[in-house]
């Protein structure tokens, strides 16, 4: 007889993105201007995070700050 078990996935369940450290540069009311791994601009939703400053790094998923975390090693280098 099988049994179904859950299964891990990386990432978001719904859509199967994972969350991407970024690095703030521009804060504003309810967004902030990031710089991701390459150093592409993203505004992103700053509205489920208590404090957001100018340096700050926050983990994005979908366009929206989900978490404020520690500087990721990337390689050695952040976003430029």
């Amino acid at each position: 007889m099988n049994v179904p078990s859950c299964e891990t996935h990386p990432g978001c369940i719904t859509c199967g993105d994972v969350g991407v450290p970024m690095r703030v540069i521009e804060v504003g009311d309810a967004a902030a201007v990031c710089l991701d791994r390459e150093g592409k601009r993203h505004e992103v939703a700053i509205d489920l995070i208590d404090s957001v400053g100018t340096g700050a790094w926050l983990l994005v998923h979908a366009g929206v700050a989900i978490a404020a975390v520690d500087a990721p090693a990337i390689g050695g280098r952040g976003p430029r």
